[in-house]
């Protein structure tokens, strides 16, 4: 339900965030400039949707101001550039970013912008991308809790829709689709009529191939990091914009139709692997790979992706299918070989496997992460040692023989561990 937009907005935020948002405005009006709350968070107050990212912009010096206010909360100031950007950390309300107002003009389609500091507030708003993402909201003197929207974010809000500022921005800077996208999926929102020609026009110039890789596969990372990624892919995929990158990059019908039980498998394995341990950047990424051994190598080059989420890629492409036969032969029963195929995957990786695979061998996936994967011998290498087994190999195998032993049920106590390890290396008492 969006909010009146006469209400004083920055009333919506913690009790603590708004006090040091005053105290932002009052550092900043004593030295005559003028701070506001932008973008992102005066959105998603509006709408009622929770954020606690504070993006502060001043008219002005916002270097300056972000000391003053560092020094005021016992803070400190990280990040400084040249385009008069910084954060200050350890303050009551935690991370700020701190922004001066500028303008942004481009060479070419698809190149980064070119800067120019200290613009006014309607000139920097006008640089965004979507009219929901430039309004601001006042927190200097009598222009506390005022919302300045001059490009009428606040009536798209209303009509659910999403609306460019002017016909080239997307020629501009291609990334702002993704960004569309995984707004209208996050919010329920759709492209505006004039919006959606500016769209469909950059896709049929194949606007995107004016972009690095590089910046293709950090936007996609912030889709797939979005609770609702498969609406996010489906709309991607109906719009056809990847495939004008590379064709490698689209997803298939039988892709696209298992998108819903995807999104269920990277779930339940969240919740199997612990907090913060699934990576779904690194599982969304993987699943597009799934099927793509010839441009594997390439697409991944292309992207740069990070070493990790690389790793899961090129299994998934390429090893995957493989994996799969050899988890068939498997008994529900067979807990060591299991394991010994599973243990070295990451969990994105075992992931993908359990969606690629039929019923049975999900049971022995899940048989593996609910239990056996924490199973682990007692003792330690330097057990070992102590009984008189020498370093190498052997130590290998001897705690190797024990998991066998453990995951078939056997061994329950440290005790009966060292008894097994003596027999198993000819130790004698």
């Amino acid at each position: 339900m969006v909010k009146s937009p006469e209400a004083e907005s920055v009333s919506v935020l913690p009790m603590i965030a708004t006090k040091e948002l005053k105290r932002i405005g009052r550092l900043a009006k004593e030295r005559r400039m003028s701070a506001f709350i932008v973008g992102g968070i005066v959105r998603d107050m509006l709408i009622g949707y929770p954020n606690t990212d504070l993006d502060v912009t001043i008219e002005g010096d916002a270097v300056r101001v972000a000391r003053d206010y560092a020094k005021s909360v016992g803070g400190s100031v990280k990040g400084v550039t040249r385009f008069g950007t910084c954060k200050v950390e350890g303050g009551p309300a935690g991370i700020i970013d701190f922004a001066s107002t500028r303008t942004e003009t481009y060479s070419r389609p698809g190149a980064l912008p070119d800067v120019r500091p200290r613009a006014d507030i309607i000139s920097d708003l006008e640089r965004r991308d979507f009219a929901v993402n430039a309004m601001a909201v006042g927190l200097t003197g009598s222009c506390y809790g005022m919302l300045l929207d001059p490009f009428d974010g606040w009536g798209d809000l209303e009509r659910g829709q999403l609306s460019v500022l002017h016909p080239e921005s997307f020629r501009d800077d291609p990334t702002r689709i993704l960004r569309g996208v995984r707004f209208a999926a996050r919010y329920g929102y759709r492209f505006g009529k004039h919006t959606l020609g500016f769209l469909d026009a950059c896709v049929a110039q194949a606007c995107m191939q004016t972009i690095s890789g590089k910046r293709v596969r950090r936007e996609l990372g912030l889709i797939f990091r979005e609770e609702k990624v498969a609406v996010a892919i489906r709309l991607m995929e109906k719009m056809g914009f990847l495939r004008t990158i590379a064709i490698s990059l689209g997803f298939d019908a039988n892709k696209v139709r298992r998108l819903g039980a995807a999104d269920r498998v990277a779930r339940r394995f969240c919740g199997w692997a612990g907090r913060g341990e699934f990576d779904f950047e690194a599982y969304w990424f993987g699943f597009m790979f799934m099927g793509q051994t010839s441009a594997a190598e390439r697409l991944a080059l292309y992207l740069n992706l990070d070493r990790k989420t690389k790793r899961v890629c090129l299994w998934a492409a390429s090893k995957i299918e493989r994996a799969a036969g050899n988890l068939s032969e498997l008994k529900p029963r067979d807990a060591y070989e299991a394991t010994r195929q599973l243990r070295s995957l990451p969990y994105e990786s075992l992931a993908l496997l359990y969606f690629a695979s039929a019923r049975r061998e999900r049971g022995i996936i899940k048989e593996f992460m609910t239990r056996w994967r924490s199973i682990r011998p007692l003792i330690t290498g330097d057990d070992l040692e102590a009984l008189g087994v020498k370093q190498g190999p052997a130590v290998g195998r001897v705690l190797d023989r024990i998991l066998e032993q453990k995951l078939a049920g056997r061994l329950p106590t440290r005790r009966s561990e060292l008894a097994f390890a003596k027999r198993e290396a000819g130790v004698r008492s």
